[in-house]
């Protein structure tokens, strides 16, 4: 982001987004909207809504952590390093997530894969076949990352990315809910409750490819000299 501009990348796409679209499904369902759709806007209005945002991103960051992160991505499905690094075998469901979001649900060839234990076994003073945790590998390379300018710069793109596409998810999902429960008093709601339904699934694959793509790239720098 900009100089001038007070918060950082991941301020923005992490947490004022989400909490801007959470922001107008609270201020829907209980002032019809009236808030968030007003015409004129006084600067205490705009300081407000912005900082009422930024504090439920927050909150919507911590629970979309939870559900989707932590249930789905590394409870449900087998996080992407444990695949990546062939420590496990990708189910058929995760084959099939693999197919709808890219090759970052498969694991590296069998040199990197060998390279990237190598490398982290030396780092770690260990022998490449004490490594027996994808976690740890992924710790090493993580640690790699931040101590290189290059490297973070990059990676954190992809982490503003997941945490955004897994921050909307969970509104979709949550508006999906709210959305629901409103249609069975307002039919005409069905049709919407369908199409965030289908928004929320999107970002949701969303999340899963970046989310990958983010543990790629960490294990990746490993191998950069």
């Amino acid at each position: 982001m900009r100089q001038w501009f007070p918060f950082t990348d991941y301020d923005f796409y992490g947490y004022l987004v989400s909490g801007s679209l959470a922001l107008l499904l609270i201020d829907y369902v209980v002032n019809d909207a009236a808030f968030v759709f007003r015409e004129n806007w006084t600067f205490v209005q705009i300081a407000l809504a912005i900082f009422f945002s930024y504090v439920i991103g927050h909150l919507v960051a911590q629970f979309s952590a939870i559900v989707f992160e932590g249930w789905l991505a590394r409870g449900i499905l087998t996080p992407p390093s444990k695949i990546l690094l062939g420590f496990k075998e990708a189910n058929t469901f995760e084959k099939f997530i693999g197919w709808l979001v890219g090759r970052y649900y498969a694991p590296f060839a069998p040199e990197t894969r060998k390279g990237l234990i190598a490398k982290a076994a030396e780092i770690n003073n260990q022998r490449s076949e004490d490594i027996v945790d994808a976690e740890s590998v992924f710790q090493i390379a993580f640690a790699q990352i931040v101590a290189s300018d290059k490297l973070r710069d990059r990676v954190e793109g992809f982490r503003n990315q997941y945490g955004f596409c897994r921050n909307i998810s969970f509104v979709g999902l949550v508006s999906t809910i709210a959305i629901t429960i409103f249609a069975f008093c307002n039919p005409e709601m069905w049709l919407w409750a369908g199409v965030v339904l289908l928004a929320t699934l999107g970002m949701t694959i969303r999340f899963l490819k970046f989310y990958a793509l983010f543990a790629a790239e960490v294990l990746r720098g490993l191998l950069v000299k």
